[in-house]
């Protein structure tokens, strides 16, 4: 396993919650489920940093897969006119570098997952027991 691509995918996520939580207090006055939301989305984005670093099972990564695929998802749908939010929001330099932020994150966190899926694949063929990203069981070497 390639340790730099574990603490890049932790770095991503870390620094996508972060500005969630500096852009949280902004617009509290203006649109409080917002801020509740990036409140919400930040911690746990910081929260997710452990398991990623800690490799502590698959699951974990497509859990932080999907979650931050929804915020992405969430992110482009409030950009363009639409029932929730009645009119486009604005694209700021903050929610472009946390789409950027997840979207890495996906990416790294999806190559994770290939590679453990290789590894259980070749250890399948061997008759070893299947290894996944995480410590807990069978650990990747």
């Amino acid at each position: 396993m390639n340790k730099k691509v574990v603490y890049a995918s932790a770095i991503t996520v870390g620094v996508a919650g972060i500005i969630h939580l500096i852009m949280a207090p902004m617009i509290w006055e203006r649109f409080l489920p917002a801020a509740v939301l990036f409140l919400a989305a930040g911690v746990a984005q910081l929260f997710w940093i452990i398991p990623s670093l800690k490799r502590w099972s698959d699951h974990w990564y497509y859990i932080g897969i999907g979650g931050n695929a929804a915020l992405i998802a969430l992110w482009v749908v409030t950009r363009v006119p639409n029932p929730l939010t009645e009119r486009a929001l604005p694209i700021n330099e903050y929610g472009v570098i946390v789409q950027i932020m997840q979207g890495a994150y996906i990416g790294l966190a999806s190559y994770l997952l290939s590679i453990a899926r290789k590894d259980r694949l070749k250890s399948k063929v061997k008759g070893d027991e299947g290894k996944s990203i995480g410590r807990r069981g069978s650990p990747i070497q």
